[in-house]
């Protein structure tokens, strides 16, 4: 049975500080560069913000799931920032592969070919990946769909969408995972806001599970979509500016009369710095207790 965490004397924002800093080191190394990856640095602290609020707004250990991983960069930075934030919760990263082999990404076969063997297969390398910086036991890498994960115990407090990104592909896995769902999870979606990204649903998605009044924005929140010509998304720019246009953020409701409705709130206003303009990664956040 999760339990609320007893450290409550942790100085939570140099842990998240401490967890920031190795999970992005890790995630941008040598060993990491040798294989695709696609997570931009905000995208980064969007995610590691989102699973610290989760972690220190929800009982825990709870499950923590990756839906899409490619070469596992993203799934090396959770499984870092999880080691430090949440030692005991579960954490599934699961990917079909497909993507694994376009040709966009031949570039990088001779290399990896030469350091693993002839016998390399693109197939292998978010576990090669995971492997290569010691967190194999931190993390269950799956080849399948996000709705083939093994969800028994404990709940979902954490899931991050970067599979498929389109309707057609998220919509059996939220159907699979929301029945497993804390109140209060935190919901994260790539490339959901970057109008320069192929196109995707994430967004819409987004908007989706928050019309079912089950679910509010975090970031954007709520107060930025506006259906103004012009706007990127749907997303007034102005009301935007200061936060990465990459990744979004949505957390499931808590049962009425639960504590800990600022943890959104919390979120966003670590995401953005006090000049409103840009991310600080290093700055450190007060986490909603």
């Amino acid at each position: 049975m999760p339990e609320r965490r007893a450290d409550a004397t942790v100085n939570d924002a140099l842990l998240l500080g401490t967890a920031e800093s190795s999970a992005w080191e890790k995630a941008t190394d040598a060993t990491a560069r040798q294989f695709p990856g696609q997570i931009k640095r905000e995208d980064g602290k969007t995610l590691l913000h989102a699973l610290a609020t989760a972690v220190r707004t929800l009982p825990t250990p709870f499950t923590m799931l990756e839906s899409g991983n490619l070469c596992g960069q993203s799934t090396v930075l959770l499984a870092e920032a999880k080691r430090h934030l949440c030692p005991r919760c579960r954490f599934v990263s699961l990917d079909p592969g497909h993507f694994r082999h376009h040709h966009k990404f031949a570039g990088h076969l001779p290399a990896l070919r030469e350091r693993y063997g002839a016998n390399f297969s693109m197939q292998d390398c978010a576990r090669l990946n995971v492997a290569g910086h010691g967190l194999s036991g931190e993390v269950e890498v799956i080849d399948a769909f996000g709705q083939e994960a093994p969800l028994t115990r404990p709940p979902i407090g954490f899931v991050f969408y970067d599979d498929g990104k389109v309707r057609v592909a998220n919509a059996p896995q939220q159907a699979a995972f929301e029945p497993h769902l804390m109140g209060g999870a935190m919901l994260a979606f790539h490339d959901a806001l970057d109008d320069t990204a192929p196109p995707c649903d994430q967004l819409e998605f987004m908007r989706e599970l928050v019309s079912t009044q089950t679910y509010t924005h975090v970031i954007p929140p709520a107060r930025c979509f506006s259906s103004a010509p012009g706007n990127v998304l749907g997303v007034d720019k102005r009301c935007a500016e200061s936060m990465h246009l990459g990744t979004g953020v949505i957390q499931k409701e808590l049962p009425t009369g639960s504590a800990g409705g600022a943890a959104g709130a919390t979120l966003e206003a670590a995401l953005v710095t006090a000049s409103g303009k840009q991310l600080a990664w290093s700055a450190p956040v007060p986490l909603a207790s």
